[in-house]
């Protein structure tokens, strides 16, 4: 699973085994329930989370092969943000918003990483294309504060890093 602090302090925690997300208030040791349930709005096997630029939770759903956005108070479905296999994802594993606002997600069973629109969920490119870059089954994934993307890759124990995005326009 995956954890990752809300813009109000809750600690949100991705259960792929309950196929559900959890709240916890740190400060107080209080488990606040299911965000999401077992079973609710499509969500299955969450393997990743993170906030984006509006306070709105994206969540990889690992076996639906997409991105779901949620509500982050109410836990309710915005919208499947990343329709399933959009632009080839296949077995999401993880997520983030890189430094351009374009949504990064790796896609394991494609050896690739996809940048998608960060507002619209629209596939834009390959950032990282299947056989090219070196990746075997990437899973986490993190902006340097220099902009270069840090993946590891899994199935060489290795952390690779690729020179930061450029704009959409300019990459082929």
């Amino acid at each position: 699973g995956s954890i990752a602090f809300g813009p109000d302090g809750i600690l949100f925690v991705a259960s792929p085994t309950t196929d559900s997300i959890r709240r916890y208030d740190v400060a107080s040791a209080t488990d606040l329930g299911a965000l999401v349930p077992s079973g609710a709005a499509g969500l299955f096997e969450p393997t990743d989370l993170t906030f984006g630029p509006g306070g709105d939770l994206f969540v990889v759903s690992r076996r639906s092969h997409s991105v779901l956005r949620f509500d982050s108070l109410s836990g309710g479905l915005d919208s499947v943000f990343v329709p399933s296999r959009s632009g080839g994802l296949l077995f999401p594993d993880s997520l983030t918003f890189g430094p351009d606002g374009q949504l990064y997600v790796s896609s394991s069973r494609t050896d690739s990483v996809l940048r998608f629109n960060g507002a619209s969920g629209v596939f834009v490119n390959a950032f990282i294309r299947s056989g090219l870059g070196g990746l075997s089954r990437p899973l986490g994934m993190e902006f340097t504060p220099n902009g270069a993307l840090s993946v590891t890759s899994s199935d060489t124990n290795e952390v690779l890093r690729y020179a930061g995005p450029l704009p959409a326009e300019c990459v082929q």
